[in-house]
């Protein structure tokens, strides 16, 4: 699956754009993250000389970006100056200058920036300029019926773990951080498995709903404040049928059908629990045969799950669940994805810092 949805469509509308001016050479689009005050690349278009990849920066450091944003009015930014203080350079090539647009939610909360380039001095004359922001409404609108239907199914799934009480196990805090985590682990293997900036965002989107399932299992075993004995796991064991059972009542309900990216949403319930040796469950895959999405998650969610204190244990120590992910590379547990999570270890004290348990601490 190519999770290029919005990104081939960027392409597209800037291939037309070349044939009136061909030297506007790249589109490129970053989102942006309240949670972590983050500018993360979504998509964008590539050229021979530019690119837009695997760009995560926070928002302060972007003086120039900010200011547009309170403003809310599109600019030309000497790219020098705009990333001076960025260790990740937004532009692989030396432009004197973009012509950005901050973009907006309906509530007016900044969604993220529109950037596009020129190979020519002096390109944007207010022709240009006004022709770009016509386009640039096209494509917010494109990100917004793609993205909005997904918060509104993650709201949907929030209020009704509310009312079945399954924060008390699962709690937003363990949500959050597993989402962040796998998003950690998906930008580290980018380059290797040639996952997108969209494939990346969408990662962050989905992952939280890896256990939607559990809203169906019954509080006694879900609550239980100690081991399950086999009957009782079995029972659990069942959260990830009925998890694929509950997404595709809400993808239908959503009218999110036709989206390809919620191939990622179903391989994330389906697929979180299998292991590299076959001993996994539902479906005992092996190996390859579970999604890359699916591996990344299983090895964000254990994490998670083993360092952090539940009422049936205390919770082990970052080194402890590392080196319990380590020993089961190959056998439970995706090398790449260990490897990248036990490499970035202080990012993951800063999620963990950002997204702290309030029920067990």
């Amino acid at each position: 699956m190519d999770y290029k949805n919005i990104a081939q469509q960027i392409v597209d509308i800037h291939e037309d754009l070349r044939l009136a001016w061909p030297h506007l050479n790249r589109i490129g689009i970053t989102l942006y993250d309240s949670e972590k005050e983050e500018l993360h690349s979504f998509a964008n278009t590539q050229n021979a000389n530019t690119q837009l990849i695997q760009f995560v920066q926070k928002f302060s450091s972007f003086p120039d970006l900010q200011k547009i944003t309170k403003t809310k009015t599109p600019s030309i930014i000497d790219v020098s100056s705009l990333f001076t203080n960025s260790d990740h350079k937004l532009f692989t090539n030396n432009f004197d200058s973009c012509f950005t647009i901050p973009l907006f939610l309906q509530n007016g909360n900044l969604l993220g920036f529109i950037f596009f380039s020129a190979d020519q001095d002096n390109f944007f004359t207010k022709t240009i300029k006004d022709y770009l922001i016509v386009y640039t409404r096209l494509i917010r609108s494109m990100i917004l019926s793609d993205i909005l239907p997904l918060k509104m199914l993650l709201a949907a799934v929030a209020m009704t773990q509310n009312m079945t009480r399954y924060k008390d196990e699962e709690t937003a805090e363990h949500i959050a951080r597993v989402a962040y985590y796998s998003r950690m682990i998906a930008e580290s293997l980018a380059d290797k498995y040639k996952l997108s900036d969209e494939f990346i965002n969408y990662i962050l989107l989905y992952a939280p709903l890896h256990d939607i399932g559990k809203i169906a299992i019954p509080d006694s075993i879900l609550l239980k404040p100690g081991r399950l004995d086999s009957d009782e796991y079995e029972i659990m064991k069942t959260h990830v049928i009925k998890g694929e059972e509950i997404i595709k009542m809400l993808i239908s309900s959503f009218d999110l059908a036709d989206y390809d990216h919620t191939t990622m949403l179903k391989n994330i319930i389906s697929y979180h629990h299998e292991r590299v040796n076959g001993e996994g469950y539902p479906y005992k895959l092996k190996g390859s045969e579970t999604p890359i999405e699916s591996k990344i998650v299983a090895v964000a969610d254990v994490f998670d799950a083993m360092s952090n204190p539940r009422p049936y244990h205390k919770g082990k120590s970052i080194e402890e669940t590392f080196e319990h992910l380590q020993s089961n590379i190959g056998i439970l547990f995706d090398s790449d994805c260990v490897n990248a999570l036990v490499e970035h270890k202080e990012e993951v004290f800063e999620i963990k810092k950002i997204f702290v348990s309030k029920k067990y601490n």
